[in-house]
């Protein structure tokens, strides 16, 4: 099944062919702005939990590679950030100001320390969520992503949609089709009350994905298209030891793009100060 996904063309070249490589073979299925496609639905119970990695803009959600050059990124990040901290004095700060006080330090002079922790959470791992639907022509199955802040509201509507109003009756999932667009934090889903179920699709909902299938939902980079992630993101960052983190470096650079016709992966990481471990 043909994955319909988008890519960022702020991305490393390496990363955008990797994408294109392998979206023949997994069904992760994304929707584009102003696209609708209709589905069925499958139990409540075909969902799972994933960790991934989402370096926005220089990657969209991707899955832990077993060689993880990202968590290597991430430690070297927080030694930059640790050395800007021990410069600005942040640990005295803390000990010897008050809450208010302290918040406005981090503001002032602790910024660019609190800056730098900022980005190198942009490599910590983060949780997205997948439901299984079956496309409603085919029946073939396939899943949908969503934040964990969608997942509940998500899993509540399909629940729903499998429960009758009343006893002897029908749910919606065994009468009618679903829609699936684009909505915030993954997608929006809808009954579509003038396209009806019919015996083939009662069948097709009794499919179950495995864990095997979630888990390898989202394709994962190279060790090749890791580095070029890791040398474009470090070209930024004054002090970034590249050569600790990925091996030896090539003297030459790749050229990225910068058009983005497609908004339909990846997230900006927007953290606040309660987020971080302070």
């Amino acid at each position: 099944m043909t994955v319909l996904k988008g890519f960022d063309f702020s991305k490393p070249d390496s990363v955008q062919q990797a994408e294109g490589n392998e979206q023949e073979e997994h069904f992760l299925r994304y929707v584009k702005k102003d696209e609708t496609i209709t589905v069925g639905l499958l139990s409540p119970n075909e969902y799972a939990q994933v960790k991934v990695y989402d370096v926005y803009p220089l990657t969209g959600t991707v899955g832990i590679p077993q060689e993880d050059l990202f968590k290597k990124a991430k430690e070297e990040m927080f030694r930059l950030a640790d050395e800007l901290k021990e410069e600005c004095g942040a640990e005295e700060a803390r000990k010897n100001m008050t809450p208010d006080q302290y918040k406005a330090f981090k503001e002032g002079e602790g910024a660019e320390w609190i800056a730098k922790l900022k980005e190198a959470y942009r490599f910590d791992t983060q949780e997205r969520f997948l439901f299984g639907f079956y496309d409603f022509e085919t029946g073939t199955p396939f899943v949908m992503q969503t934040t964990k802040k969608q997942a509940e509201n998500i899993y509540k509507k399909i629940a729903g949609a499998w429960t009758p109003k009343k006893a002897g009756a029908k749910s919606q999932a065994e009468k009618f089709a679903f829609t699936i667009s684009k909505g915030t934090g993954g997608f929006a889903l809808d009954v579509d009350t003038d396209t009806e179920v019919e015996d083939k699709h009662l069948e097709w909902s009794k499919q179950e994905i495995s864990e095997e299938q979630f888990s390898s939902a989202h394709f994962t980079l190279s060790v090749e298209a890791q580095k070029e992630v890791i040398k474009t993101f470090a070209s930024s960052h004054e002090g970034f030891d590249l050569e600790k983190v990925i091996g030896q470096v090539s003297s030459t650079k790749e050229e990225t793009k910068k058009d983005d016709p497609f908004d339909n992966v990846g997230h900006p990481l927007d953290l606040s100060d309660d987020d971080l471990p302070f």
